[in-house]
């Protein structure tokens, strides 16, 4: 059994979905527990709530996992752009 380039590729990809959609999912369900109002009108509002769930003094049961998961989940989105620019370089 051979196995392609395509294979590996669209394993790597499916790889890469289970893990973004692992910690996104994990994120956003630490934010639905603690009840953050998300909304694009109150963005500003938003934006401090979720520091607030990745502060320790705020949040000092789960801030560790808030960030892990936050920032792999952030690392996942940009590893594909990185990825492509670097093959198409």
């Amino acid at each position: 059994m051979v196995i392609s380039i395509e294979t590996i590729d669209l394993l790597l990809i499916l790889a890469w979905l289970v893990a973004y959609m692992y910690l996104a999912g994990n994120f956003m369900m630490i934010a639905m527990e603690r009840k953050i109002q998300l909304s694009v009108k109150d963005w500003k509002a938003s934006v401090l709530q979720i520091l607030a769930l990745l502060d320790r003094t705020d949040n000092p049961d789960s801030y560790i996992s808030a960030r892990v998961h936050l920032v792999g989940a952030v690392l996942l989105i940009l590893a594909p752009m990185a990825v492509s620019l670097v093959r198409n370089a």
